[in-house]
């Protein structure tokens, strides 16, 4: 069994191409991620797997700028990978198409 066996999903914040710039502008942390888009969408594909090999399932969470600004703030969380973590986890932000 994998160290994901028996969960609903894993929430993953997805990027995309035309707003991965801005998302590196308003990260505390830009300096950690991937300096280009490319460069994450590899790194995020590589998660993917590892957490579908681990027995999970990946929910896409489409990253909305506004919509992670406002959740941080309500929520005291930084734009951070914190921050990033519990956007991407919350079910709230899933597709409605992966929620029970």
């Amino acid at each position: 069994m994998g160290q994901f066996s028996g969960t609903d999903g894993v929430g993953v914040i997805w990027f995309s191409r035309e707003n991965y710039a801005e998302a590196l502008r308003t990260m505390t942390d830009a300096k950690v991620l991937p300096r280009t888009f490319d460069e994450w969408l590899e790194r995020a594909n590589e998660a993917v797997e590892f957490i579908g090999r681990e027995g999970g399932k990946v929910i896409r969470v489409e990253f909305d700028l506004n919509k992670f600004k406002s959740y941080c703030v309500i929520r005291g969380l930084n734009f951070d990978a914190e921050g990033r973590g519990m956007f991407g986890s919350d079910p709230a932000n899933w597709p409605s198409s992966s929620k029970h």
